[in-house]
């Protein structure tokens, strides 16, 4: 009885200080800094117009600092994350994203990964399950 208690003690303590941290961590966060992380999330989802499969964070020519900037000045306007890369999307086509969209052909290539790690991991277990039941 008392082991009980004094574990239910433990864990309240422990969701205290959990939940604390990260009530603290939100308060840390300026408009800036908020600002600063979502353009960051911005660019690691864009590509240089120009250079071959560089990411937008990586690419030093004068136009990705633009783009860089103009990521910025949207944000600081109050445009959401969605608009400012449907906004790149439109200026510079489809390419500057850095991801893969699932649609069309994209969305083949999709499943035929998830095919491809599922299947086998299935194809492994039922294996395994017939060997422990000692059924050939």
């Amino acid at each position: 009885m008392k082991i009980k208690t004094l574990n239910r003690i433990l864990l309240v303590t422990i969701l205290m200080c959990i939940s604390l941290g990260a009530v603290t961590s939100v308060a840390a966060q300026t408009p800036e800094s908020s600002i600063e992380s979502q353009a960051l999330a911005i660019e690691d989802q864009l590509r240089c117009p120009v250079c071959v499969n560089e990411g937008l964070t990586t690419c030093a020519l004068a136009l990705c600092n633009d783009i860089k900037n103009s990521i910025r000045t949207q944000l600081a306007d109050g445009r959401s994350p969605d608009n400012i890369l449907l906004f790149f999307e439109e200026s510079y086509g489809t390419q500057i994203r850095s991801g893969l969209s699932p649609t069309g052909f994209n969305l083949w290539l999709w499943s035929w990964t998830a095919a491809s790690i599922i299947i086998p991991i299935i194809a492994i277990f039922l294996i395994i399950n017939r060997l422990r039941n000692g059924t050939n």
